[in-house]
């Protein structure tokens, strides 16, 4: 008894640890401070995932606005950004553009994500448009 509790907790982590490094594959979070250092080159491709309302309250400069919830969100990333050049993500808080990161991962794209959003970018005093 004891040992097959041991052998089922065992194998449980293990494949825990195994899915976890197989989803963050394609995918490096970084700070704000390495975001805007990164993002400083006019061809970078910057992705704000947030809603259509939150991008008009303040956004990332040149960063284009793709709803992560958008039923056609991939489709559309698809047919706006180069699957050769990473993809500089990033929401509110950092929890919508994970999932954008892991979905575009998937389709094999290299992903840079903002860890703490806009609200970390915004505390490190970084500035905002409003169009």
């Amino acid at each position: 008894m004891t040992r097959t509790l041991y052998y089922c907790i065992i194998m449980g982590m293990l494949s825990m640890l195994i899915g976890s490094c197989h989803a963050a594959e394609g995918i490096k979070s970084v700070d704000s401070t390495t975001f805007k250092a990164e993002i400083s080159s006019d061809t970078v491709q910057l992705l704000d995932v947030r809603t259509a309302e939150e991008f008009a309250d303040g956004h990332i400069e040149k960063s284009i606005n793709i709803d992560v919830h958008e039923p056609s969100f991939t489709q559309i990333v698809k047919e706006k950004f180069n699957k050769k050049q990473p993809i500089y993500l990033y929401c509110r808080s950092g929890k919508r553009s994970m999932i954008a990161a892991e979905s575009l991962a998937k389709e094999g794209y290299q992903i840079v994500n903002l860890k703490d959003g806009i609200l970390g970018w915004l505390d490190a005093g970084y500035p905002v448009s409003q169009k």
